[in-house]
C-alpha cells in the first residue's frame, strides 16, 4: 500500500514540475524609463554671436514681423543676456510698428464678420475659436499673427491686434532683470487692459496699483530704453485715475459729488509715500474736500495741472 502512495506522490511531483516548466518565463523588469532631459543650448562663441546679431540687424530692416519672430525663436537660446535683450528690443519695436498694417489687413479680409461673431463678448480671440475660423486665408493670417507674438482683441466692430507680452516672457531666462520686469509690466496691461472704448475695465484701486508699478519701474531704471513709452502709459493712467472716463466718471451724474469708491481708491493710493503721483493725488483729495467733494470744472482743471506737473517731474528728473 505504501508503495502505491509513493508512486502516486512521485507522479504528482513530476506533473507539477512539467506544468511549471511550460509557463512562459517573465521578462525581467528593467529600470523605469525616465523622460529625456532637454539639455540647455550652449551659448555661442563671441564671433558667432556677432554674426547672428549682424543677421538680425539685416532682417529687422527688411524682414516681415513673422520672419523676425522666427529668427528670434531660433537664435535667442544661443545668446547671452545683452544680445538676447537686444533681440527682444528689436522684436518689440517691429511688433509695435506692425500693429497698424496688420489691423488693416485682417479687418479687410473675407470672413472678418464671422470672426467677430465668433469672439462674441470675449475680450480676446481664444485658441479654440481660432480653430473654428472658416475662411482658410483669414485663419492662416491669424495663426501667423499669434505665432509672431500678437493676440487679437475685440474693439467695437473691429478686431485690434495687440502685442502679446506674456508670450515674450517665454524668453525671460535669457534676459536682463530690466527687460524681464518691463515685459511683465507690459504683460499686465496686454492680458487685462485697464480701459477701452472710454470705459474702465478694472477698478480704480487696481488702476492706482498699476500707476505705482509703472512709476516704481521708471525710478529703478532711469536710463531704460522704454522711458518715453512708459511715460505715455503713466500719463494716460494717471489722467483716467484723476478725471475718469466718459463712460466711467469719478462723480455722480446728478450732483457731481465724488463717488465713494473713487475716494477710497484715492485714499489707498495716496498712502504710498515716496512717489510723485501719490503726492499729487493727495493734494487733489485735499482740494476736493475743500470744494465739498464736488467735481466741477475748477477741480478738473486742477487735476490737469497736477497731471502735467507729475509728468514733467518724471521726465525731467529721470
Amino acid at each position: 500500500m505504501k508503495k502505491k502512495v509513493y508512486i502516486f506522490l512521485i507522479l504528482a511531483l513530476v506533473l507539477m514540475l512539467a506544468v511549471t516548466g511550460c509557463k512562459k518565463k517573465e521578462e525581467p523588469q528593467g529600470e523605469p524609463q525616465s523622460p529625456p532631459v532637454e539639455q540647455p543650448v550652449e551659448e555661442a562663441e563671441e564671433e558667432e554671436k556677432i554674426s547672428i546679431m549682424e543677421s538680425f540687424a539685416e532682417i529687422l530692416d527688411s524682414g516681415a514681423t513673422s520672419e523676425i519672430a522666427k529668427f528670434v525663436e531660433e537664435n535667442i537660446p544661443k545668446m547671452g543676456q545683452l544680445e538676447a535683450s537686444s533681440m527682444i528690443d528689436g522684436l518689440e519695436k517691429a511688433l509695435t510698428e506692425g500693429i497698424g498694417p496688420l489691423r488693416d489687413e485682417i479687418n479687410n479680409m473675407e470672413g472678418i464678420d464671422k470672426l467677430r461673431d465668433l469672439m462674441g463678448n470675449d475680450r480676446f480671440l481664444s485658441g479654440e475659436n481660432i480653430a473654428k475660423i472658416e475662411d482658410e486665408n483669414l485663419k492662416k493670417k491669424v495663426e501667423e499673427a499669434v505665432k509672431s507674438h500678437y493676440k487679437l482683441m475685440a474693439d467695437g466692430m473691429q478686431v485690434e491686434p495687440v502685442v502679446d507680452y506674456r508670450s515674450l516672457l517665454k524668453y525671460e531666462s535669457k534676459l536682463t532683470e530690466e527687460w524681464k520686469e518691463y515685459l511683465d509690466l507690459m504683460a499686465t496691461d496686454s492680458d487685462s487692459p485697464p480701459f477701452a472704448e472710454d470705459t474702465f475695465l478694472i477698478s480704480f484701486e487696481d488702476l492706482g496699483k498699476r500707476i505705482i508699478n509703472v512709476e516704481s519701474y521708471m525710478n529703478r531704471y532711469i536710463s531704460g530704453p522704454r522711458q518715453e513709452i512708459l511715460l505715455e502709459s503713466y500719463e494716460s493712467k494717471l489722467t483716467a485715475f484723476m478725471k475718469g472716463l466718459p463712460n466711467t466718471p469719478i462723480a455722480a451724474y446728478d450732483d457731481n459729488i465724488l463717488l465713494e469708491n473713487v475716494y477710497r481708491a484715492y485714499e489707498s493710493f495716496s498712502a504710498n509715500e515716496g512717489f510723485v503721483s501719490t503726492g499729487f493725488v493727495h493734494d487733489y483729495m485735499i482740494a476736493l474736500r475743500d470744494n465739498g467733494m464736488k467735481v466741477d470744472n475748477r477741480m478738473l482743471a486742477k487735476a490737469d495741472q497736477y497731471i502735467e506737473e507729475a509728468v514733467r517731474v518724471m521726465r525731467e528728473f529721470k
